[in-house]
């Protein structure tokens, strides 16, 4: 008896935001299958690492020297911030980008979102997004929270103080409102394909650079002149990503209809809707939702309203104090 309910007691404070916020996975798949796509600001574009990206460049992994003529290509086109969500050669490319003038790079090494369960809830939905990972007892920033530091950075051009409060997550003049401990409730904008996807070998083929069928069959596309013509990457936050089903970066988001051709979502692109959401200060309230299930309720959230993560540290001190009290009903019956 008591090992089964000390067995309760650690489920029960390790659930998800949403069961923790007394809200279930189909109710948050509801709402947003009922409140549908919102539009996004064209901030934020995926190069993405594709089959036809295969096709075309090879097997995987990629050659650095990919990497590094992306960044070129990217850079010339005046991207504001090369944002990499996958697995690369850390050292090589801090050699690389050591002998550069590039100061709009983040990458995290070897992990990211698509890694990280953390974000799941029980039926395996990515409902939130982690701030911290631990990493050989080395607790570090995500890539999304280190993204947000390194726009601060390049927009105010001074030291950027992070404050990881009970509350709220703090980032300069930024204030992320957490609804657990290491956790930020994603505001999905939609399913996959919402953010504009770039297939990596486009962004590539400018005139030095030849694909394999341009090879094969004596064609000439240069896309990535097309895309400095019309702007396509100018002053955007570019996240290189991947949709490909074999580098298992795919993941079930509130969105997943597959009647509705509504598909697992990249990882690449949770990161999307992260960032897009912060930085239009597009939190869900949470406390609204659940009293008012009109989806016109569930908009932006007032950055100082501390209620909400009062209430959050209040459930949980209450679920520690029904565990206890679990136990010592547990000792009783032994």
């Amino acid at each position: 008896m008591k090992l089964k309910i000390c067995i309760l007691l650690v489920v029960v404070l390790s659930i998800s935001f949403c069961s923790k916020s007394n809200m279930s996975s189909e109710e948050l798949e509801n709402y947003f299958q009922k409140r549908g796509t919102i539009s996004v600001s064209n901030n934020i574009v995926i190069v993405d690492i594709s089959d036809q990206s295969f096709e075309e460049l090879g097997y995987w992994p990629f050659s650095m020297k990919y990497y590094e003529k992306l960044i070129e290509n990217l850079n010339y086109a005046n991207a504001k911030l090369i944002v990499f969500d996958i697995e690369l050669d850390e050292i090589a490319m801090k050699k690389f980008l050591d002998n550069t003038n590039y100061d709009n790079i983040v990458f995290n090494g070897y992990f990211d979102i698509g890694n990280e369960p953390s974000g799941k809830d029980t039926s395996g939905m990515v409902c939130f997004y982690p701030i911290l990972l631990n990493e050989k007892n080395i607790e570090e920033f995500t890539l999304g929270i280190n993204v947000l530091r390194k726009l601060q950075l390049l927009d105010n051009n001074n030291d950027v103080q992070i404050n990881n409060d009970k509350g709220f997550l703090e980032i300069s003049n930024i204030k992320i409102p957490k609804y657990f401990a290491n956790q930020i409730l994603v505001n999905y904008y939609g399913p996959a394909n919402t953010f504009p996807y770039y297939h990596i070998d486009t962004v590539l083929d400018d005139r030095t650079f030849q694909l394999r069928s341009e090879k094969d069959f004596g064609l000439v596309f240069n896309t990535f002149e097309n895309y400095l013509t019309t702007g396509t990457f100018k002053d955007k936050i570019v996240l290189v990503g991947t949709s490909a089903e074999e580098l298992h970066d795919l993941f079930l988001t509130p969105f997943f209809n597959p009647e509705n051709g509504q598909w697992l979502t990249p990882g690449v692109e949770i990161l999307a809707n992260f960032l897009e959401m912060v930085l239009n200060n597009n939190y869900i309230n949470i406390k609204k939702l659940k009293t008012n299930n009109d989806t016109s309720q569930m908009t932006r959230v007032d950055k100082d309203d501390e209620e909400e993560n009062k209430e959050m540290i209040n459930l949980k001190a209450r679920l520690i104090e029904q565990g206890k009290n679990l136990l010592e009903k547990g000792k009783r019956i032994r």
